[in-house]
This record gives C-alpha cells, sequence and structure tokens, in this order.
C-alpha cells in the first residue's frame, strides 16, 4: 500500500497530464461507471422481497424543495412522512409526472406501505435509503416498482456504454503508451 502511494505521489509530480490520466483517471471514472452498472442493474432485478417496507398511516404527503450539492442542484421530490415512523420517504422529481396522481389516490390518514431500499442496496443502486421503490395501498398497487425501474434501465444503458468506452479507450491508449516506451527503450 505505501509503495503504491509513493508511486502515485511520484507520478503526480513527474507524469504529464496526458500519461497521469490514462494511468489514473481513466480507469477510475471507468471502474465507478462499472459499479454503477452494475449496481443499477442490481436494481432492476429487485422485486418487493428483496426491499425493506414500513406500513402505516399517512401523516403528510407534498412536494419539497431540496437543495443539492451545488446552488445549481434544485431537486422537488415528493415526500411522505407516516404517522409511525421518524424517517420521511422520498420520491425524486424524476417521477413527478407521478406526483398530482399519488396526491389524488393518498390522502392524510390512508393506510399504505412503503417500499424502499436496505442501507447495502442504497450503496449499490446510490440514492437515499429511504427512496420509494413501490406504495401500496390496501391490496392496491398505487406507485409499482416498473415505472422506478424504467428509469434504471436507462441508467445501466448509459453506464454500460460510457464505461466500454472508458475502457476501450484506456486500453487503447495504454497499449499506445507501452508501444512508445519500449520503442524509446530499444532505441537505447
Amino acid at each position: 500500500m505505501t509503495n503504491g502511494l509513493k508511486t502515485f505521489w511520484k507520478d503526480i509530480t513527474n507524469l504529464s497530464k496526458a500519461d497521469f490520466g490514462i494511468k489514473y483517471l481513466i480507469p477510475a471514472i471507468a471502474a465507478f461507471m462499472t459499479f454503477g452498472t452494475f449496481g443499477n442493474f442490481c436494481m432492476i432485478k429487485l422485486d418487493t422481497d428483496n426491499l425493506a417496507k414500513q406500513t402505516g398511516p399517512v401523516n403528510s404527503i407534498q412536494v419539497r424543495f431540496l437543495q443539492g450539492l451545488k446552488p445549481s442542484y434544485k431537486y422537488h421530490p415528493l415526500w411522505i412522512q407516516l404517522d409511525n415512523y421518524p424517517d420521511e420517504f422520498r420520491l425524486m422529481d424524476t417521477y413527478s409526472k407521478e406526483f398530482e396522481r399519488l396526491q389524488s389516490e393518498i390522502k392524510v390518514g390512508d393506510e399504505i406501505t412503503v417500499y424502499y431500499r436496505n442501507a447495502f442496496l442504497t450503496v449499490l443502486g446510490f440514492g437515499k435509503t429511504y427512496d420509494i421503490f413501490q406504495i401500496n395501498k390496501g391490496d392496491k398497487i398505487v406507485l409499482s416498482m416498473d415505472v422506478i425501474k424504467d428509469n434504471y434501465n436507462h441508467l445501466v444503458l448509459i453506464m454500460g456504454i460510457a464505461a466500454s468506452i472508458l475502457w476501450a479507450l484506456y486500453y487503447f491508449l495504454y497499449t499506445v503508451r507501452q508501444r512508445k516506451k519500449k520503442h524509446l527503450t530499444s532505441q537505447h
């Protein structure tokens, strides 16, 4: 581990920006995209048996502002609070087309079941633990998990393509770099 850190520190000062990017940045971003593809693929395969659930009467259901990490990141998710659960559940504004319908079908006092991810699944699929995956009201599915999974299908496609392109680029640039090194050392 220490040798790796020493090599990394030496490379920061000795490698050109292009070589540093090829050696460290491209594979790091590609690995992140690969992890994202895998994690989002796992989200597609979920069913209600894999999710945590909470049943209780609705205390509030409303769209509220949520500030992201940057000032330009502004979100307006739907928040649902149950009387018997301390945390609020969130449906991101990616699904805003569903908000009006949900607010008309779910009223304060209605008993609902909210399905959401456990902590492990949250790490795999990013987001928050209290992100809503499905809502049932009695025997009726008010918000189907299929709506949520459709978004993950798109993310798998986008991240998978990005990861593939980055790994191919890394392989190509690494190979070119190794050939140049070999050529230069054979000339001496």
